[in-house]
């Protein structure tokens, strides 16, 4: 059953309760009651009688006879002068024994103190506790004879307070119905308050059924509309009423509360009463059927408030709500609000990780580097061939027939060294030194794609425990209008109701905290991509069977559920990870590379070097000649040196580099160590992790049942606050752990999955097909 179904079952619950509790109270009614509905013209709110109507049948004594009079004799015609007069009509008609007013100006007339009700009089106009003033004590009682008012304790000051803070305005214009400029009137002294506190102005002005001429009245200094009631406007005329407005860029916010921001208005404070007040007058009517004073009836109806905001309306004006707002206001559309989401799975992020990280880019320039390094060790094994001119100009003071005063000469020199220790092993040690940098550049890359996963599982989950949180307190709000109901019925006391909008605001709270976390989880998973820090994700859920071992398609689930079998599987693992290691495989050429470097120090107390050197010169021009002379000239060297002595630090390279070579083979041990450590950790917790998703799943199934129960329970006056405060918070945590169970156990698998240097979603089928073999074939071995 989803969340609507249940709530109304326990609506119709908790209905039932009031009526065994009213049923209680000892009445003798007429068999025949005829009540007068009285309207102030033809319009959507006359609705509401049929569900009064309705209602009422099944309160009342199935033996009294209950009409309901309609004739043109009470109805106003949206006739100013007719509204106290339908009223009288009332009042004089024998036939009559109630009045239900249906429309704020039959309201507003009869609570004047100069009109005397000779009859029970129930109004169906929720009106607010500041506009207008109306008869009743601070206590909730009318204050005038047999009249019952609906009165909710929200003022319209609030509502003005938050579209201010939506719309930041200094000018306020009042969307007025039909005569409900009378009303403003008589609110005056109170408005005028208003705008002193507010620092703004309220300007009404008069919106009819003729929308066109209504909207042309409107000039340039209408910048933000609060829409008054407007009876006799249809929905579909507010609709384009609202539209209209919209689109010339006037932000709305409405006093009749949610149905106009469905209709289209920006915002609204006040959520759609009409089912509370239908119940309320019934109620109401029944209690005087049944001999209750009407002096006695309660006037105020508890209405749990909250902000609405409509997303394509918000959009369309421009307007994005900050953090706070969009916790705590219902959005409706929110999807208009939301920035383009682009779709992410755990293997595109995988996959984005590897194409744009800057880590790993940073990897590869160093790579490139010591690539450089090897071709450059490299070349001093070729030939070194140069080129060479130059000229000579001199005057010399004796030699002058040997002495040339000028000369211009080429020449071209090559060598070629035979065999030099030093050189050779500096290339083979830059070779291996390469060798390292790219197993380095591996494990790099093999770390971010894991934490790329794991930053993804992260944002996931904290996603899911917003919507967790999210339902939370809206489970909370279905309790607390719960607490309401028992409270006006006088089953329980106000400091539940108390209770409960105290752990609403709690609950609120924590909303915020893990709202904010979710942002720093998406930016930081951003910031593993390499992606610019604004892209907004669809991330995609993952979920799997909690009865197979996931990995590799499930099919290494025989291997977990056999303990034998794990254990071979554990062993393997490690022995596959010390092997499979790019770390240790980087440690391991840098141990050769200084391995090289050790053995050419010793060398060089005894290897000498060998190089064989061409020489070729050409005089292009000379002065003066020299007469036999040949213009070229060549030499050829075959060069062996042997350093006898420099000192000692041939003895002082021989230590260093051993010593390097030391501080490698021990970075390699503890290495070797730590992976060893790591594989064997991450398989402990895998192994944890995966029947912990189950049982929490089982725990979560179950402890919402309970709430469900105990939910019921509450409804019907069978359990107290504190039973249902405990079963809801034990639903709420159980469903979080649940949730981070789940994502609990794929962070340990990705984290076991880099112990071993093997991450599934960087593999290709047909190598999971080899590492799948391999495993099989280790465990046949053992």
């Amino acid at each position: 059953m989803n969340r609507l179904g249940r709530w109304a079952g326990r609506l119709s619950v908790a209905v039932a309760f009031l009526v065994v509790t009213l049923g209680s109270v000892q009445s003798s009614p007429g068999p025949q009651v005829t009540i007068a509905v009285v309207t102030d013209g033809p319009g959507p709110e006359n609705g509401i009688v049929p569900h009064i109507k309705a209602e009422l049948m099944q309160l009342a004594d199935p033996a009294l006879s209950i009409r309901f009079k309609s004739v043109p004799e009470f109805d106003a015609r949206w006739d100013l002068n007719r509204y106290r007069k339908v009223i009288q009509n009332a009042l004089e008609d024998p036939e009559v024994d109630m009045i239900l007013a249906v429309g704020m100006m039959t309201e507003y007339e009869a609570v004047q103190p100069d009109l005397v009700l000779t009859k029970p009089f129930f109004s169906t106009t929720p009106q607010r506790a500041d506009i207008p003033r109306l008869p009743y004590s601070p206590e909730g009682r009318v204050l005038k004879s047999n009249l019952s008012l609906v009165v909710m304790p929200q003022r319209a000051e609030r509502d003005v307070e938050m579209f201010q803070r939506l719309a930041l305005f200094d000018r306020l214009h009042f969307g007025a119905g039909i005569h409900e400029d009378l009303l403003l009137k008589a609110s005056a002294s109170t408005i005028r308050t208003y705008e002193e506190e507010l620092g703004i102005q309220i300007v009404p002005f008069t919106i009819t059924a003729d929308l066109e001429s209504s909207l042309a009245a409107l000039d340039t200094t209408v910048h933000s509309v609060y829409l008054g009631r407007m009876p006799q406007l249809t929905n579909e005329q507010r609709r384009v009423l609202i539209r209209e407005l919209t689109d010339r860029g006037i932000p709305t916010f409405s006093f009749r509360g949610y149905p106009d921001v469905e209709l289209g208005a920006l915002a609204a404070y006040t959520p759609d009463v009409t089912p509370q007040v239908v119940r309320r007058v019934a109620l109401n009517i029944n209690q005087v059927l049944r001999g209750t004073p009407v002096t006695e009836l309660p006037v105020f109806l508890e209405v749990e408030s909250k902000l609405m905001i409509n997303g394509k309306t918000a959009a369309a004006l421009g307007y994005y709500p900050d953090m706070e707002t969009s916790v705590t206001a219902t959005i409706l559309h929110p999807e208009a609000l939301q920035a383009e989401l682009m779709p992410l799975s755990f293997a595109d992020a995988v996959r984005r990780a590897e194409e744009g990280n800057w880590t790993l880019k940073i990897s590869d320039a160093r790579l490139e580097a010591s690539e450089g390094d090897r071709q450059k060790a490299r070349s001093f094994l070729l030939p070194q061939i140069f080129l060479g001119a130059s000229y000579l100009n001199n005057k010399p003071q004796f030699g002058a027939d040997l002495i040339p005063d000028h000369l211009a000469s080429a020449d071209v020199s090559v060598s070629q060294m035979i065999y030099d220790d030093g050189v050779i092993s500096d290339f083979r040690s830059a070779s291996r030194i390469r060798d390292a940098r790219a197993f380095q550049r591996e494990a790099i890359r093999l770390s971010i794609l894991a934490r790329a996963g794991q930053a993804y599982l992260d944002f996931v989950l904290t996603g899911i425990l917003v919507k967790i949180t999210a339902d939370n307190v809206n489970l909370t709000e279905e309790n607390l209008e719960l607490a309401r109901i028992r409270y006006e019925t006088g089953y329980s006391g106000e400091d539940e109701v108390f209770r409960w909008r105290s752990e609403l605001a709690q609950q609120r709270s924590d909303l915020l905290v893990i709202q904010g976390e979710l942002e720093a989880q998406r930016v930081a998973l951003n910031q593993i991509l390499a992606v610019d820090q604004a892209i907004q994700w669809l991330p995609e859920e993952i979920t799997f069977d909690p009865d197979v071992f996931p990995m590799l398609g499930g099919r290494l689930d025989s291997v977990y559920r056999s303990p034998p079998l794990w254990e071979r599987f554990r062993i393997y693992m490690v022995e596959y990870a010390l092997v499979n290691s790019p770390q240790l495989q980087s440690l391991v050429s840098a141990i050769e590379a200084q391995d090289i470097l050790v053995g050419q120090r010793k060398r060089r107390f005894f290897l000498p070097i060998f190089s064989f050197n061409f020489f070729y010169d050409y005089w292009i021009d000379r002065s003066p000649e020299v007469a036999g002379s040949d213009k070229a000239g060549y030499q050829l060297e075959l060069r062996a040196s042997y350093p006898l002595f420099e000192g000692a630090g041939k003895f002082a390279d021989v230590e260093r580099e051993k010593s390097v070579l030391e501080e490698l083979q021990g970075q390699m041990q503890r290495s070797r160590d730590l992976a060893e450590r790591r594989t064997r950790s991450s398989m402990r917790r895998l192994r944890n992790a995966f029947p912990t998703v189950k049982l929490t799943l089982v725990a979560a199934e179950n402890s919402f049942k309970n709430l469900e129960v105990v939910q019921n329970r509450y409804a019907q006056g069978l359990a107290n606050v504190t039973d249902l405060l405990e079963a809801q918070n034990s639903s709420f945590t159980t469903n979080q752990a649940a949730s981070a169970s789940v994502y609990n156990f794929l962070q340990e698998l990705v984290e076991f999955q880099r112990s071993v240097s093997w991450i599934e979603e960087d593999k290709t089928e047909e190598e999971k097909e080899a590492f799948l073999q391999g495993v099989k074939t280790a465990l046949q071995t053992r």
